[in-house]
């Protein structure tokens, strides 16, 4: 992706009868709608504890596309829950953060578990090493840990829960956002970048 020179934020607005990270994940989700997948990113600077915060800040290049997700966003009702602000440069003198998304994969439960154990006994056919199950365990508290945003998916109208993991980095990172404009893997991915974090 090449440098992210220009931005705008998408802030909820306070004092609505829609919570913030309602707010936030429907705005996320709108901008992931408009088909521009891979030519924009984004930012969450009010990220903290498990909210993504009351500001999405979009990231590109091309102003252009910057104006293009702006009517978008105007067009599609969700306006009167948000300010959209203007599109500036982005300013010199800033850090790095890489905003990383961690779908939450149908963990089993404990009830689970213990049933298929049960019922398989230790075997390759299902059953769960304690390995397994500790790294479950390990899985499940990260995720419980980090902020969160929820969408319901365009083909299956399943629910979706996308967590978000701040990591802050000491220069850019260049690869390709997902569709949601959010990096995804392990560093040198291709999914993994960083943007401008201020």
């Amino acid at each position: 992706m090449p440098s992210l020179t220009h931005y705008f934020d998408i802030e909820a607005r306070a004092g609505t009868e829609v919570s913030m990270p309602v707010i936030i994940s429907t705005v996320v989700q709108r901008l992931h709608c408009a088909g521009k997948a891979g030519a924009y990113a984004l930012g969450f600077p009010g990220l903290k504890g498990f909210s993504p915060g009351g500001v999405v800040r979009v990231f590109s290049s091309d102003t252009k596309l910057l104006e293009t997700l702006q009517d978008h966003i105007e067009r599609d009702g969700v306006d009167d829950f948000v300010k959209i602000r203007r599109i500036a440069e982005v300013p010199e003198g800033h850090g790095y953060a890489v905003f990383r998304s961690i779908k939450a994969k149908a963990l089993p439960s404990r009830a689970n578990r213990r049933e298929k154990r049960r019922e398989s006994g230790v075997g390759r056919h299902g059953a769960y090493s304690e390995e397994e199950l500790a790294a479950i365990e390990e899985k499940r508290d990260r995720l419980n840990a980090l902020p969160y945003l929820r969408f319901t998916s365009l083909s299956t109208r399943s629910p979706i829960r996308v967590h978000i993991e701040k990591v802050e980095v000491d220069s850019a990172c260049d690869g390709t956002p997902n569709s949601y404009g959010l990096a995804s893997g392990q560093p040198g991915a291709e999914r993994y970048f960083s943007v401008p974090d201020f």
